[in-house]
């Protein structure tokens, strides 16, 4: 096994049966994204400080994408990240300035955390 994994071996969660705060992140995202914010790139396979991880956790780009990720609330007490382990992440056409897919995820950079919100 290649440790690829394509949209479809991702689980499927839906938007209007997503908590409030991830609703909220959502649409602060795509505001950011609309006024040109510049938003954290998410490397596939990589954790914040360029450590490989076994194996990618979202599908691999096309071409003239990339993916960015958002924060999703705030660390919970005690976390030893400030930011804690809730995120989006968005494949964004970056001609376009469009999201194709958005994840979300409770447990950033763990393989199968993550869900595609529709």
């Amino acid at each position: 096994m290649s440790g690829k994994i394509s949209k479809s071996q991702v689980p499927i969660a839906r938007m209007a049966k997503a908590a409030v705060d991830v609703r909220k992140a959502v649409r602060a995202f795509k505001a950011a994204l609309a006024s040109g914010e510049s938003l954290t790139p998410y490397h596939n396979g990589l954790t914040p400080s360029g450590k490989r991880i076994d194996t990618h956790v979202l599908p691999n780009l096309s071409a003239g994408h990339e993916y960015r990720e958002f924060q999703v609330g705030e660390a919970h007490p005690g976390d030893e990240r400030q930011r804690g382990k809730r995120r989006l992440v968005a494949e964004v056409n970056i001609k376009a300035c469009k999201i194709s897919t958005m994840y979300f995820s409770d447990a950033h950079y763990e393989k199968g955390s993550f869900y595609r919100l529709v």
